[in-house]
């Protein structure tokens, strides 16, 4: 039977909706014409301008995601694994970085594969795009997909190509581009998957040339590494690491286990005898892929006098330094609403612009808009249930990432209409300064008068001091028009601007000094946090200024968009208000990838359309009344605007959406259940989401009413990503230093070791001011080789002071030009 399947057709990566069902052949006869041949030609000039390699991928992203291109494992309501509709069948190949002779190589061999369904020439010249023709994919399962694409990729190692990790993702888009000699196989052959599955790991025995004294000496030590279980820093994972490294990883007897887990217990938030028993139980009887006693292999002694290790001994598998941090990436197609492209094509333009990752453009834009129809509207997701609008967004980055760039972009809006405002208020504002005046000197006259006054005079003089007092405090005391955005405030500031501008504020700034801002300038009996608190919930707060007047706030609105530096974090998190009344759990954490040493020297600028649209749409949200604002009325005298929030409520399918929200949350929320270390955070989620969905239905139409499914759908799936982001925050926030430097110089190790090295050699792969010696770079050594990532070479002590002390590197860590 002919293998001709429907491919989903998009008309570029910024269009998350599908424009055509294609058959593969109407697919192979689009590529061969000339349609794509202007096109493909000037990616490919560019790509070869920019020497190829990662530096020409990087320079032609920005065209290439402007071609069309299909998801090649079938027929999708939108580019979303979600909305995977009917499969094809088809397993995606991505080739890449190959030279013209190696590129013709591959496609010989891979056309000689009966199960090669199709391939065509990638649309930088340098790669190649296919399906192979996947056994038993009749309906769509992504697991499936998962294990077949692995298997797949295993036997093109086989046969010496790389298949690019990103294509395990069956919404993957392969761009078309021109190549006249498009190949289709309609005759293709299921792939053989039993000879390519994935082998069954393997527990090997645990070795018996340990002494277990040796095994505990070297398993405290090993603890010794590891941060403290702590309550709401991923406690609960720290403690059960630590079994499992102690029960499996060193294989020791469980009661000598639980004894090292006591005293590692005492470091941190100490639990239960209980919990303690449990945790060694629960790794006991986890299953592990490392074979038993994994820890004890990497450097191990052989004979007395003999060398530790030997360059034929197996390696385990390494193993994942700590509580490392990989939080997912952030897909616009996904976490963006279908029906606005345009807030795609911003976030996708301004990152590639700018060279930064998307997730903080993403976060700051969604984060400013919020800011934007704050106090405006408000988003009804129950009878009982109402939530403001703004949001606490925190991206996490170091210095030279371009936060302030970033941010200028997207505060620029901001800023031209404060100013058209300040404009617009100038003369009306300038008019009521005198009359209050005017009218403080009257009232000071007529005091002065009935002073000196008696009889019926002076009461008539004191019913007119009476009245003009009464006008005056219904006065306000200072017109402005409202000034959205601070960097830094104090205190006094921060209530001072609430009341100007009708209890509305942004702190947004791209060096925010976290640990000063939320931490030292706060305390449990400060008023300031507070006030942060309850403007972050809408609450009512009534503070006092120093002069004896009551300042009262009714429903205060505050957001946050601050780029700290991931240090900032550690001393917020060690501040006791900070942590104990909730203030981190308000925050959205976005810890970006960097982007760094990978960036393009002279990227596309972005387009006017996206810059304006954004400025319109920022201003439209912002034209919105607020309760409070100051406004010109119908005689032109500035007065404060009394209409109440519009309250959108949500559709029935976008309720559904943030009820199986909610639903899925609450058990992960129950004691030793996988949420229970961040149930703080967790437990706010579902309002994170549906203010995140008001924002994105606001943006979508100012004048909105209702919420809908899209943009509910697009809201809650950040959760996932908000929860793996935030549990990494706070997880490196509570590491210690070295295990940060260690994954480090794993990730140099992947880009540029060898299979053996010299510690010096080592050292200068991660050597900067905070790693600056041998002495502070041993414990780094030391942590990695605990996690069989590297061991002494043969015949090698590794104690420190011996000259060139070398050492092996995991062969999975090695470069493919090493292997």
């Amino acid at each position: 039977m002919s293998h001709n399947p429907n491919l989903s057709l998009f008309p570029s990566a910024f269009d998350p909706e599908t424009v055509a069902d294609l058959p593969l052949t109407a697919i192979i006869t689009r590529i061969r014409s000339t349609e794509l041949v202007e096109k493909t030609a000037t990616i490919r000039e560019r790509f070869a301008l920019a020497g190829g390699g990662a530096a020409g991928k990087k320079a032609i992203e920005p065209l290439k995601k402007r071609l069309p291109g299909v998801t090649l494992a079938g027929a999708f309501d939108r580019r979303a694994t979600a909305a995977w509709r009917e499969p094809s069948g088809l397993v995606q190949i991505d080739l890449d970085r190959m030279t013209p002779a190696e590129l013709a190589e591959a496609r010989t061999r891979l056309i000689a594969c009966p199960w090669v369904g199709c391939l065509w020439t990638s649309p930088s010249g340098a790669g190649i795009k296919g399906g192979v023709l996947a056994p038993g994919l009749l309906m769509p399962d992504p697991s499936r997909y998962t294990v077949i694409w692995r298997a797949v990729t295993r036997w093109l190692a086989s046969i010496g190509l790389t298949n690019d990790p990103a294509a395990k993702d069956a919404a993957r888009l392969a761009f078309l581009a021109h190549d006249p000699e498009a190949w289709h196989n309609p005759e293709a052959m299921p792939f053989p998957l039993d000879d390519w599955a994935e082998p069954e790991p393997v527990q090997a025995a645990p070795p018996r040339d340990v002494p277990e004294r040796d095994a505990v000496r070297r398993a405290a030590a090993y603890l010794d590494h590891l941060p403290p279980s702590i309550a709401g820093q991923g406690g609960h994972p720290a403690l059960f690491r630590a079994a499992c490294a102690l029960v499996h990883g060193f294989d020791l007897p469980e009661p000598v286990a639980l004894d090292l887990l006591r005293a590692f217990n005492l470091r941190g938030d100490p639990e239960t005898e209980a919990q303690l028993q449990h945790k060694i139980t629960q790794a006991a009887s986890h299953p592990h892929r490392e074979p038993r006693g994994y820890l004890l292999i990497a450097d191990r002694k052989q004979t007395e006098n003999g060398p530790r290790v030997r360059a034929s001994d197996p390696w385990p598998a390494p193993t994942p330094i700590l509580a490392a941090s990989d939080p997912p990436p952030f897909e616009p197609v996904g976490m963006l609403p279908a029906d606005l492209p345009e807030l795609v094509h911003l976030v996708e333009s301004l990152a590639e612009t700018v060279q930064v990752p998307r997730d903080l453009v993403a976060a700051a834009a969604v984060g400013l808009a919020a800011l934007a129809c704050s106090r405006s509207v408000e988003i009804r997701c129950a009878p009982d249930w109402l939530e403001p609008a703004p949001l606490w967004v925190l991206p996490l980055l170091r210095p030279g990432e371009r936060k302030s760039a970033s941010l200028s972009m997207l505060v620029r809006p901001f800023h031209a209409w404060a100013a058209d405002e300040r404009k617009a208020m100038a003369e009306p504002a300038a008019r009521f300064a005198e009359r209050r005046k005017t009218m403080e000197a009257r009232l000071a006259a007529v005091r002065a008068r009935a002073a000196k006054a008696d009889g019926e005079d002076q009461r008539k003089l004191e019913r007119e001091a009476s009245d003009l007092a009464a006008e005056l405090d219904g006065l306000p005391l200072r017109v402005a028009a409202p000034d959205l955005l601070v960097q830094s405030f104090t205190p006094e500031g921060l209530r001072d601007a609430l009341e100007t501008n009708g209890e509305k504020l942004g702190i947004v700034s791209a060096e925010a000094d976290a640990a000063e801002l939320l931490g030292a300038r706060y305390s449990d009996a400060g008023p300031s946090l507070d006030l942060l608190l309850c403007a972050h919930a809408g609450d009512p707060i009534t503070t006092r200024r120093a002069g004896g007047r009551i300042v009262p706030l009714d429903r205060p609105a505050v957001g946050m968009v601050l780029a700290v530096q991931p240090e900032a974090v550690r001393t917020v998190l060690a501040d006791r208000a900070a942590r104990g009344r909730g203030l981190i759990d308000r925050m959205l954490l976005v810890l970006p990838a960097s982007r760094m040493g990978t960036r393009v020297n002279d990227p596309q600028p972005m387009t006017a359309e996206v810059s304006d649209w954004w400025a319109s749409a920022v201003r439209a949200l912002l034209d919105r009344p607020w309760p409070g604002r100051m406004i010109l009325g119908y005689s032109g005298d500035p007065v404060r605007c009394t209409s109440p929030p519009r309250l959108l409520t949500l559709d029935p399918e976008a309720r559904a959406i943030l009820w199986t929200l909610r639903a899925n949350i609450e058990p992960r929320l129950a004691e030793d259940a996988d949420l229970a270390h961040l149930s703080g955070f967790a437990s706010k989620l579902p309002g994170a989401c549906a203010r995140i969905a008001l924002t994105f239905a606001m943006l979508r139409d100012p004048n909105a009413q209702t919420v809908g499914a899209e943009a509910m759908r697009a809201a809650c799936a950040w959760a996932s990503y908000l929860l793996a982001h935030h549990q990494a925050v706070l997880g490196d926030a509570a590491e210690p230093p070295e295990a940060h430097h260690a994954r480090r110089l794993w990730r140099a190790l992947s880009r540029r070791g060898k299979p053996t090295m010299t510690a010096r050699e080592l050292l200068d792969l991660v050597r900067d001011s905070a790693v600056p010696d041998m002495v502070s770079f041993r414990p780094i050594l030391t942590l990695l080789a605990d996690h069989g990532t590297v061991r002494p070479a043969p015949g090698e002590d590794p104690r420190p002071g011996r000259p060139a002390e070398r050492w092996q590197i995991h062969p999975d860590l090695v470069p493919d030009s090493y292997a």
